[in-house]
């Protein structure tokens, strides 16, 4: 959430370019200023390998493609709020193929639509924190 305001996201729905894979997000999740919520496919794994993310939800009953995918973000009255398709071909960055390094945005407030507005991260990611490639606003 980059603005100074609470964000109610309940029953917000996230979908990938399936439109049969959808996940509800739980009543009563707000997300504070400057706070990051994970959505990941599987909770067990994730906890596993971050075990210090404090607010992540899932099971999502299904994953976002390491090569090229459409997530939508929808609000409660189904209006589409956000989207973006990535894609592991260039003018994308190729590194982030599923096998080690993330998508990440370089800043949230940049247009997310746009491949030069990405970046692969350092290491795996930094989830439920500030991206590791974040840039401030120019």
């Amino acid at each position: 959430n980059n603005s100074d305001y609470n964000i109610d996201l309940s029953l917000w729905v996230l979908k990938d370019e399936n439109d049969d894979n959808i996940f509800t997000i739980p009543s009563k999740t707000i997300i504070l200023p400057d706070q990051y919520i994970v959505f990941c496919k599987d909770t067990v794994k994730f906890i596993e390998n971050f075990p210090n993310v404090e607010f992540y939800y899932g099971d999502l009953g299904f994953g976002f493609s390491g090569g090229s995918d459409l997530i939508r973000l929808f609000d409660s009255s189904g209006a589409l709020a956000d989207t973006v398709r990535y894609d592991d071909d260039y003018p994308w960055p190729v590194t982030p193929d599923g096998n080690g390094p993330t998508l990440e945005l370089k800043n949230p407030s940049l247009d997310n639509s746009q491949s030069s507005n990405w970046s692969p991260s350092q290491g795996y990611g930094t989830p439920g924190t500030v991206n590791s490639i974040f840039i401030e606003n120019e």
